[in-house]
Order: C-alpha cells, then structure tokens, then sequence
C-alpha cells in the first residue's frame, strides 16, 4: 500500500504534498507545526492527524475557524481516501490510495426549494422585469426627477410668500 499523504487544494501553497509516515501530525501556522500554513484563518495548533491503522482521525483542536471534513464540521472524525479536509479557509486533499475506502462527495446545498418558493409571492416579482410590468426602464427617474422638481417649485413659492408678508410687516 502506497504511503497516505495529504496535498493542500487552496492557492497559498497549492500543490505542495505532505507524506504521512509518523503517527501524529500538528497542522497549525506557527513553525513548530509538522504542516505549517501561513494563513490567518488557521490556529496556531489547529488540528491533528492521528495514525488509525491505515488511515488517520482528523481531531480539531478548539480552532477559531473550525475543521470541516467534506463541507461538515468536524471535532473528531476518520479521513478517508479523497476527503476535504478544510482547516480554517485552507483545503487539503487526503489521499491514501486505499479505493476501498474512498467517501463519495456529494455537493450540499441549504437551500429548501418546496418550503421557500411558497414564500416568494408573484406580485413581488414583478420587479425583475419592468417591461413585463407596463414599466419602461428608466421612466421611474424620469417620475422622480419630476416630482422633485415639483416639490422644490412649491417650496421656492412658499419661501416668497413669506418674504412678501414679512415686507409688509416691516413696512406697515
């Protein structure tokens, strides 16, 4: 059997490949770590791989960020041959070449489509398209500009009809 490794996925140190031969590995971003990553989402002691026969238990160790497994968070759980490890905002492959224990990635999605369309009412819609809505684009600033002419006019009146009573006061 090939030796496990893990193969970090995000940009700051894309590419770069750890073999996994001892039985504990720290993953944090200080140097004393066995896999240092310089990034800010990381722990100073992040978590651990913990040798579990021919595989290895991810163990978060109370990080800021967390650890995620697949998307999941995770305090403890086993790596299996092409997990996600997701330590703050890095993503590390985990590759034992064992294809009998090998996790089926699936995309998740928080989005429950039969409860929330109840929720969007058609009228709201209407919006999106204003052509649809007897609307022409940009009529609405023309209505606008409008209308605040209109408001400013009648001030301007306002503000003269005063300064003719106060004339006449004054005058009187």
């Amino acid at each position: 059997m090939a030796i496990p490794r893990v193969i970090i996925l995000s940009e700051i140190m894309r590419g770069k490949t750890f073999e996994l031969t001892k039985d504990l590995y720290t993953i944090g971003r200080t140097d004393d770590k066995d896999v240092v990553i310089p990034d800010g989402t990381i722990s100073t002691l992040h978590c651990e791989l913990i040798k579990d026969g021919d595989s290895y238990i991810a163990l978060d160790k109370n990080s800021t960020n967390g650890t995620r497994i697949n998307g999941i968070k995770i305090t403890e759980q086993k790596l299996c041959n092409s997990d996600i490890l997701q330590v703050g905002g890095i993503e590390i492959l985990f590759d034992s070449e064992d294809k009998a224990n090998t996790t089926s990635i699936t995309t998740q999605t928080a989005i429950d489509l039969e409860h929330s369309a109840g929720s969007f009412a058609k009228g709201k819609m209407s919006n999106i398209d204003r052509t649809k809505s007897g609307q022409v684009p940009g009529e609405e600033t023309k209505k606008s500009k409008k209308a605040f002419i209109i408001v400013i006019s009648f001030l301007v009146l306002v503000v003269i009809a005063l300064l003719i009573l106060l004339m006449q006061k004054l005058l009187s």
